[in-house]
């Protein structure tokens, strides 16, 4: 396993009572982030697996991490991301706590295993319902306080607020692509229009599955802009790939301190999870 070390500062006592902590597991391994009370980053790692393995192998390593690096020992606020296939959105009106694994399994499928969760979406009139595979949910038994658990589609929303007021009444669409996994979040009049995510076997899936949703959708791509974050290769960003199919292409607006831009790129979720818990 690679690790690259993107921010190594102190770990203070303070940071640990007044902190946030956020850990992403994806499909090659895992990463951390540690920000002081003012969301300042003072410790980024990021942990790679020659190839994909299975959720489970990841996590267990993400625990030996945890461990010998002393970050168990947290009392701020501690945040786990979970990037399942399995999350809807539900208005208000039609939500229901009791009956949250019945609204999920109408449109996705869950495994038995599966803890299935739901968070109001903050400043939206949605739910969010989505299942979290059990190895992530024993990895918050490895802390003494409350751990919570987001869904990649969760931060999406959140990340969108980045984007100008006046496009969220326009239109726009936000993706953000990991390795064999991207989320999509069309907004348009201030509105969700869709929120998904894809499973992606090549690096360029990500292509198809973009331009096939402004197609179904009827997006005009001379209009409607497209921002992006999450992982590539310097010769698979969007806006080197898309810009004779799309007109409008930026990366996601977005201030994080001592990152490259790739590298804000690829930990913008990992960072914005802890602005929407």
């Amino acid at each position: 396993m690679q690790v690259e070390t993107v921010i190594a500062h102190t770990i203070t006592d303070d940071i640990r009572q007044k902190g946030h902590q956020s850990i992403r597991l994806t499909a090659d391994g895992f990463s951390v982030l540690v920000a002081d009370a003012s969301f300042i980053p003072v410790y980024l790692k990021d942990f790679i697996f020659d190839a994909p393995v299975a959720g489970h192998i990841v996590a267990e390593e993400c625990r030996r991490i945890l461990r010998e690096q002393g970050l168990t020992r947290f009392d701020g606020e501690i945040i786990l991301i979970s990037d399942s296939q399995a999350a809807t959105l539900v208005p208000d009106r039609f939500f229901d706590e009791e009956q949250k694994d019945l609204l999920l399994g109408s449109v996705n499928e869950i495994r038995e295993d599966d803890l299935i969760l739901s968070r109001r979406l903050k400043n939206r009139s949605e739910h969010i319902i989505y299942s979290v595979p059990p190895y992530i949910h024993k990895l918050s038994e490895l802390y003494q306080r409350e751990v919570r658990i987001l869904h990649t589609g969760e931060c999406m929303v959140s990340l969108s607020d980045q984007v100008s007021a006046s496009l969220h009444q326009r239109g726009f669409v936000l993706i953000e692509v990991q390795k064999k996994k991207m989320e999509i979040l069309i907004i348009r009049g201030d509105t969700i229009i869709l929120s998904n995510r894809y499973l992606l076997n090549e690096p360029f899936d990500y292509l198809y599955h973009t331009l096939n949703t402004f197609k179904q959708l009827q997006l005009d791509r001379e209009k409607v802009p497209l921002y992006f974050a999450g992982q590539y290769d310097e010769e698979q960003e969007p806006d080197r790939l898309m810009k004779k199919y799309i007109r409008k292409i930026a990366p996601v607006p977005y201030f994080l301190e001592g990152l490259t831009k790739r590298q804000k790129l690829q930990f913008l979720i990992l960072s914005e999870a802890t602005r929407c818990a």
